[in-house]
């Protein structure tokens, strides 16, 4: 396949990806779901603490997802044939 294809394939996984952490984050954030988190978490944190982890850990992995997506949004639109010293060039600088 060419290069083109394979770009839209993977920024349409990054993006269904984001999509999934989003929901993800949503659903430890606002209802509480503390175990979508490691089960570790669920033993570990006491009961009057696991509100507040709760919303800590669900934004965060809501931004994970805003990044995932983001990325595959703006990855697969942008410039098709990427030359192959384009990476050497940005750590240069």
């Amino acid at each position: 396949m060419s290069d083109t294809i394979w770009f839209i394939i993977i920024g349409i996984l990054f993006a269904a990806l984001g999509v999934l952490f989003i929901w993800l984050g949503w659903q430890i954030r606002k209802k509480r779901k503390i175990n979508l988190i490691i089960s570790y978490h669920c033993d570990k944190v006491r009961e009057e603490n696991k509100p507040a982890y709760c919303s800590l850990a669900g934004i965060g992995v809501f931004l994970m997802g805003i990044g995932f997506a983001f990325s595959g949004i703006t990855g697969f639109p942008g410039r098709w044939r990427r030359r192959s010293y384009d990476a050497a060039y940005i750590v240069r600088i």
